[in-house]
């Protein structure tokens, strides 16, 4: 089993720590490769439809294809990422942008997708919500299981150290993929 784990928050903060949480569950049998966004550049989608033409992979100079690679041959992909203004953050919207290069490739085997996203407002908040939309319909459109949507409010760096029900849940998540 081929897990992917990609870290959309620039901080080492409340995302990181649950997607620590998760990988350290992970059966160890696992092949897990973890990819922090901010390490990487990774340009706009410019729309140039280039990579459709051409037999997928984005042609822009950057890291897309790199970490497009990883996530065609994953089995799981579990993202992170922080609650930026009712949305994700701009680094994994880039991200999925270029998701559309490989389409064709990210819809021939169902993945099982992992949404962790922290944001400071209490759980009722719309931000929430409007995040598991965005997901559900990315992960409905390429045929993926969208297996688990852990929303987490924790703002301060320790903040999420202190719920110990969610961090179980979220070491749950781990042991059940």
């Amino acid at each position: 089993m081929k897990v992917m784990v990609i870290n959309g928050s620039p901080r080492k903060g409340n995302t990181c720590k649950a997607l620590n949480w998760i990988t350290h569950s992970l059966n160890p049998s696992y092949e897990v490769n973890s990819f922090n966004l901010y390490d990487y550049f990774i340009a706009s989608c410019i729309n140039c439809d280039i990579c459709h033409r051409k037999g997928g992979y984005c042609v822009q100079k950057d890291d897309t294809n790199q970490l497009l690679q990883y996530l065609v041959e994953s089995d799981v992909v579990v993202l992170g990422t922080p609650v930026y203004y009712w949305g994700i953050s701009a680094q994994i919207k880039l991200f999925i942008d270029k998701f559309y290069s490989v389409n064709s490739l990210l819809s021939e085997s169902s993945k099982k997708l992992v949404v962790v996203a922290c944001g400071a407002n209490s759980l009722n908040d719309v931000q929430y919500e409007l995040i598991e939309k965005q997901f559900n319909a990315i992960a409905k459109y390429l045929n993926w299981n969208f297996f688990k949507y852990i929303p987490i409010s924790a703002y301060n760096p320790d903040d999420i150290e202190q719920q110990d029900g969610l961090i179980q849940q979220i070491k749950n998540t781990g042991l059940s993929l």
